[in-house]
């Protein structure tokens, strides 16, 4: 009888913590994973715990048979298991988890479930232990909760769960809880049960007070009318190139302070905006928030169109996730090629699938562009300027181009070349000066590509703009007195150029989301009834024009998108991620356990993996034509297809190639190598250095100055037949590891050599182990 009580009250502790448990595992698609997050995060495991006892035990007053009541909680449990499983199929094929706003994209849900290759592991797992339970529940528990019992369990419950949903956004950091800008940052900080707790505080949007389908319909029809009755523009619409540039933390702060400098920081910038239009917008956010500004710029939406609503507002990662109006969409309807360009990672703000949504033809992240050129952290600007010149050069159609660069991006504790040297003495004057140094490159960059345009043979309008002021830190900013809280603070400097035609030159200070409006207005591009529409808002804002928007806003955004039954929504069914590559023949050269492969094709870039079904491999690049990477021989005599992906940073497939048979593979003869590769022995001839000893492994480097290695081109390293995988000498945690560093040496991690002790190991020990060990270092010529 004791057993059984404690049995049957022990369920109600551990029923949680096992759901707890198992739904972060499952979120996360190992255990090893889940490890490494939950040692480190133990407060939000508890979190987590506390929000699942609430979830399970609310219940408890209503269902007090315990029987029943176990059995309602598991598969209340499950079903948070069943989510979190689809969240890390998702995360896998789409490098985005599992969202609050998924539940309601059933057709998208069924299209991307014929992308899955079902894994049996986990479901049979979930199988054997709800069949277990409930056998272990049937047999061991009987009777009912008693009242006081049922009370005290739904009373903690329902007071958890208030809380949970009354507590402010902003408050999570008091608790040790932050928010990440990003939807995956979210759910792999935080773990599923509380980033779906998090993401539930975006949905508040308040409804209009007169949303209907009639009443959508009336305000699409009005927006028409509007437009149809507006007076003719007198320019003459000749369909430009339009380029626009959202240069990151872009801002002229000799607007918000007395700042000196020995030159002047942006001088292309201001001369531009002396000859054509020019102003400052207002955007949504301080020293942050890029992508908010970015999207208000493109659809012509803001936060401020939305009354009484306070937690942040992040449409990229919350609220997209159907088509959405907005530049792009405008052009590319128009005949236009659309193209946005981001030199950062494609999953960043969700922009591999938001872009698709706004309209974009084609998106060209980070992971396609060849990344030589660096400022600080981040590629140089002046890629932009050759990708956006590269587009506009191959395509015959007229261009819309968006592009966002990165090189301003904070923070700025990188020393570069110091142009701009400020006069005043402050305490964080390092930081302030690389600052204006990066705008400086950013504004030379800007200069040499109005240069580029200025005589070129199509009509070209450039618009250049900043997405926030920069993060310099509230210390830096109160020392040198500027008010973050003052309108100026969210004011950034643009002009519009163009190269066909003189500009008038007013000045406008505007919300960001009429940027769009009044480029299209300027240029005399009236085919857009809603960004026409917004235009009135350039010189006054009234409350009938106000709720129309907000009404839209919400329809489209938040509603039911009744304004598609009236205007034709666009359907973007050729969205590129990147540009397409392939692969055309496949070369192995066969060893003792690994074959070294060289694949030639088209397009090919730095950054492929080589895959064998779902096993890949990392490539060694030599240039657009040529990639070189070495698999396990067995793998040669797989009954499998083979292609060449591009991956992103947290792993995910974005693009692969075509596929050819591993049976095509070209096997060469033992005694052929690689046209330009070549061997060298590593002998006791060379002059080996100890470089680490350790109790179980040795790593050695030698001086590659004859093989003038101090760059990336491939190689590897075979002991015996065996390659030796690479590592970089600074991780290399055990025996049989290679690295040719930059500065030109190769490091070898070997055994620990028998018959001496690890601290008495001298180099004459080292050149016998290479006298009687087979080294063979192949390289690239």
């Amino acid at each position: 009888m004791y057993k059984r009580k404690l049995f049957e009250n022990s369920l109600f502790l551990f029923l949680p913590l096992f759901f707890t448990l198992l739904i972060e595992w499952l979120h996360r698609g190992s255990v090893s994973l889940f490890w490494e997050w939950g040692k480190d995060n133990l407060l939000f495991l508890l979190y987590t715990y506390i929000l699942m006892f609430s979830i399970l035990n609310i219940w408890i007053i209503f269902i007090r048979n315990k029987k029943y009541l176990y059995i309602f909680q598991f598969f209340v449990g499950l079903i948070f298991s069943i989510l979190a499983f689809i969240s890390n199929l998702k995360i896998e094929l789409r490098g985005e988890p599992l969202s609050i706003l998924d539940y309601k994209l059933f057709k998208e849900a069924l299209a991307m479930s014929k992308e899955f290759e079902f894994n049996i592991i986990s479901p049979l797992i979930l199988g054997i232990t709800t069949i277990i339970f409930i056998i272990l529940i049937v047999k061991k528990v009987s009777g009912k909760v008693k009242l006081y019992e049922a009370m005290v369990y739904s009373g903690f419950s329902f007071i958890v769960m208030v809380i949970a949903y009354c507590i402010n956004i902003h408050d999570f950091g008091k608790i040790g809880i932050s928010v990440p800008a990003d939807t995956s940052f979210n759910h792999e900080q935080n773990g599923f049960i509380l980033a779906s707790a998090i993401d539930i505080k975006f949905l508040g949007i308040p409804k209009p007070k007169d949303y209907s389908r009639e009443s959508i319909t009336n305000t699409v029809l009005e927006i028409k009318e509007y437009n149809k009755n507006l007076s003719q523009t007198e320019k003459d619409l000749i369909e430009p190139n339009i380029i626009f540039i959202m240069s990151e933390s872009f801002s002229d702060l000799s607007k918000l302070l007395d700042l000196n400098t020995n030159i002047e920081v942006i001088p292309n910038f201001k001369e531009l905006q002396n000859k054509g239009i020019k102003g400052n917008i207002i955007v949504p956010n301080v020293g942050g928030g890029t992508a908010n500004t970015e999207f208000e710029v493109l659809t012509g939406f803001s936060k401020n169109n939305i009354p009484d609503y306070t937690a942040p507002y992040n449409p990229y990662n919350t609220y997209i996730y159907n088509n959405i109006p907005s530049l792009a969409s405008e052009f590319a309807n128009n005949n236009y090629e659309t193209l946005a360009i981001h030199t950062y990672h494609s999953w960043f703000y969700r922009r591999n699938s938001v872009y698709k949504y706004l309209g974009f033809k084609q998106f060209l992240p980070l992971e396609f562009i060849i990344q030589n050129e660096y400022y600080g952290r981040f590629l140089d600007d002046k890629i932009i300027n050759d990708l956006i010149i590269d587009q506009i050069k191959k395509t015959q159609k007229k261009d819309f181009i968006f592009a966002v660069t990165m090189a301003a991006h904070g923070p700025y504790d990188i020393e570069q070349v110091k142009e701009i040297k400020v006069m005043e003495d402050l305490k964080q004057k390092g930081e302030l000066e690389n600052y204006l140094n990066a705008i400086h490159q950013s504004d030379k960059n800007l200069g040499e590509l109005i240069e580029y345009f200025r005589d070129y043979n199509e009509p070209t309008v450039v618009v250049f703009f900043g997405d926030h002021i920069p993060p310099l830190g509230n210390v830096l900013y109160e020392e040198m007195g500027v008010n973050l809280e003052a309108d100026t603070s969210r004011q950034t400097p643009f002009l519009i150029w163009s190269n066909y035609d003189t500009l008038s030159t007013d000045t406008f200070v505007i919300d960001a989301n009429l940027l769009g409006a009044l480029v299209l207005k300027e240029i005399g591009y009236n085919k857009s009834d809603y960004f026409t529409y917004l235009t009135q808002a350039l010189e006054e804002k009234n409350e009938e024009f106000k709720n129309n928007v907000f009404k839209l806003q919400y329809d489209l955004l938040h509603g039911n998108q009744y304004a598609y039954l009236v205007n034709e929504e666009y359907q973007n069914e050729n969205y590129v991620v990147g540009k397409e590559f392939k692969i055309k023949n496949v070369r192995a050269k066969s060893f003792k356990e690994f074959a070294a492969l060289e694949i030639t094709g088209e397009n090919l870039f730095p950054g492929l993996s080589f895959m064998i079904g779902k096993e890949s491999f990392p490539m060694q690049y030599k240039d657009s034509t040529t990639v070189y990477t070495y698999i396990p021989i067995d793998d040669l005599k797989k009954n499998k297809s083979i292609e060449v992906a591009i991956k992103d940073s947290r792993n995910t497939v974005i693009k692969k190639s075509n596929s050819i048979s591993i049976d095509k593979i070209e096997t060469l003869d033992q005694e052929m190598l690689f046209e330009n590769w070549y061997s060298s022995d590593l002998n006791e001839q060379q002059y080996w250095e100890l470089f680490t000893i350790e109790d179980e492994y040795i790593i050695v480097r030698l001086q590659l100055n004859e093989h003038a290695l101090n760059d990336e081109r491939p190689y590897f390293v075979h002991n015996n037949g065996s390659r030796l995988e690479n590592k970089n000498a600074d991780d290399i945690d055990a025996k049989s590891y290679s690295d040719i560093y930059v500065n030109g040496y190769l490091y070898i991690s070997i055994p620990k050599i028998s018959g001496s002790k690890p601290e008495e190991t001298s180099i004459d020990d080292i050149k016998e182990y290479f006298r009687q060990e087979n080294y063979v270092l192949y390289t690239m010529k």
